[in-house]
């Protein structure tokens, strides 16, 4: 691969990072909006927000998934973008 297209593919790598990691970090606010609700709550409300906890946990899980799929097969999956993507996957999926 020349020179030019690999700076594109890189390039193009590196937008689709941004804005996937703009909207990973959108999904940790509204969780953490939902945390911040639990500190007053009740034990029913508490059940509730875990439940729904959980859920934004799997959505953010599964966009992060999606992402890296997407990152591993561009034409730049040895750069260090991918090299990060792994790392923070591996942390992610630890716990």
């Amino acid at each position: 691969m020349s020179p030019a297209p690999h700076r594109f593919a890189v390039s193009q790598a590196r937008d689709k990072y941004q804005a996937e990691m703009a909207k990973l970090k959108k999904q940790s606010q509204v969780a953490k909006g939902k945390l911040d609700e639990l500190k007053p709550a009740s034990e029913d409300k508490w059940d509730a927000m875990v439940a729904e906890t959980d859920k934004i946990r799997d959505a953010f899980v599964h966009s992060f998934d999606y992402f890296k799929s997407r990152v591993e097969h561009s034409p730049c999956a040895d750069t260090s973008i991918c090299y990060l993507i792994n790392s923070y996957s591996r942390r992610l999926h630890k716990g």
